[in-house]
């Protein structure tokens, strides 16, 4: 899910979009439901919780004798059929095809007095909000441009990670593949890739913490106050989880279409002789 997908999504249902979210590290949606019951929406599935709190607490650690999701779905790619029924099944609408194919997950919002038909499309949300194209396809010898903010772009020769694309589940999977522990789990081992394969030098790692300080998941504090492995563990979770949008498409061709269009993230790109790169800018 790219970052305009996201503020879309939010927008539409009244929710807040979110640069990290705990289980992809990635841009998603957290909604309180008019029932009370909080839900995570993600790139890869969306998790129902019986509460606002009781998704805070288990994801700052607590422990829990029996898991606090109550529901969820998960999906193979956004826009798929089970993406439509699972979203739609967890939000209260109607997954279903439109005239051009695409699924569409429409739904009411009852709580207005004249409640609209609202629905999200796998690259639009029902209040026109475009998915503009994610990063640009960038030449191996290319000068990378400018970040505004922060200087250059940093650009991470991943090549390595994405000839291990198998064991990238390992370091940023879901509940589904890892268990209720899987933000631990996942956490952990992308420690121990860390420690074997670091991805940036010392002189990186306060362009990391200013990377990280745009997702709004930590207070300036927490991130002045990491420790180089845990800066480490960090990249090495952030680029899993961007080679894992690769899974979704039969080829590096179709991938590159996606990214293009807004269906998936981009960070990670082949360049003109043949290795993968992770562009690690906003």
């Amino acid at each position: 899910m790219t970052g305009n997908m996201a503020e879309a999504i939010a927008v539409v249902l009244g929710g807040v979009h979110v640069k990290a979210m705990p289980q992809s590290r990635s841009w998603g949606v957290e909604w309180v439901r008019p029932d009370g019951r909080f839900l995570s929406i993600e790139s890869g599935g969306a998790y129902l919780y019986a509460s606002e709190s009781a998704y805070r607490a288990f994801h700052d650690g607590q422990d829990y004798d029996v898991s606090p999701v109550i529901d969820g779905a998960e999906w193979d790619a956004w826009g798929s059929a089970e993406w439509a029924r699972g979203l739609a099944g967890l939000i209260g609408g109607d997954g279903q095809h439109t005239g051009g194919g695409c699924m569409v997950v429409e739904w009411t919002i009852r709580a207005t007095r004249n409640p609209p038909k609202c629905s999200i499309s796998d690259n639009l949300a029902s209040r026109g909000l475009p998915m503009g194209p994610r990063v640009p396809r960038l030449s191996r010898d290319s000068p990378l441009p400018l970040n505004r903010r922060h200087g250059p772009m940093i650009e991470l020769d991943v090549t390595h990670m994405v000839d291990d694309a198998d064991d990238m589940p390992m370091l940023s999977g879901s509940i589904a593949e890892l268990g209720d522990d899987a933000g631990r789990i996942a956490w952990r081992n992308s420690c121990e890739y860390a420690a074997k394969r670091p991805l940036i030098t010392p002189d990186q790692y306060d362009d990391a913490r200013d990377y990280f300080r745009e997702f709004g998941a930590w207070t300036r504090e927490e991130i002045d106050a990491w420790t180089p492995e845990e800066i480490q563990g960090l990249v090495v979770q952030e680029v899993a989880a961007r080679i894992r949008d690769m899974e979704h498409y039969d080829s590096y061709e179709e991938y590159e279409v996606a990214a293009q269009a807004g269906r998936c993230s981009g960070a990670v790109y082949r360049g003109d002789d043949g290795r993968f790169y992770f562009l690690m800018s906003h």
